[in-house]
């Protein structure tokens, strides 16, 4: 088990386990990262609504490089995830903590194309978040929604 020690808001010093949760057919799923993210569809919503557009996204691929996942990871027995180098893909493990069992290729973190899948009830990876676009709107001064737009020409699509 890895921890990571970290200062929040308040200053204040906060250690935690380095695993995300995942919500697998309503079975929760504890996968090892580097980070922790609740990759559950309310709070996904959440972190987009209170933080910022694509904030799970950045954090995973920008602050995390493909290399930090790879040292990351690389700590563990190798039958805990797989790296693939040529598509810049990492697949890990995750826990079923319901069932006390472990779960094989529970999530892919895909680096060349900025995604994160997660193992649907079928036992198929299927994205579970992907960059969100952010639309530019090319109204000119005549439009009916000039002034709607006056003040900001960037909208995040519904």
């Amino acid at each position: 088990m890895y921890y990571v020690l970290r200062e929040n808001k308040d200053d204040e010093y906060i250690i935690s386990s380095c695993y995300s949760a995942y919500d697998m057919i309503d079975i929760p799923i504890t996968v090892p990262t580097p980070f922790y993210f609740t990759f559950i569809p309310e709070c996904l919503d959440t972190y987009e609504k209170d933080y910022e557009p694509n904030y799970v996204l950045k954090v995973v691929f920008d602050i995390f490089s493909f290399s930090d996942m790879k040292e990351f990871y690389s700590r563990m027995d190798d039958k805990y995830y797989h790296i693939d180098e040529t598509n810049q893909t990492i697949t890990v493990n995750g826990y079923d903590c319901k069932h006390n069992t472990e779960v094989k290729d529970c999530m892919m973190f895909d680096y060349k194309n900025r995604t994160i899948s997660g193992i649907n009830k079928d036992g198929d990876l299927e994205i579970i978040i992907q960059p969100k676009k952010i639309l530019l709107f090319p109204f000119r001064k005549w439009s009916i929604f000039s002034n709607y737009i006056s003040n900001s020409a960037l909208f995040r699509p519904p």
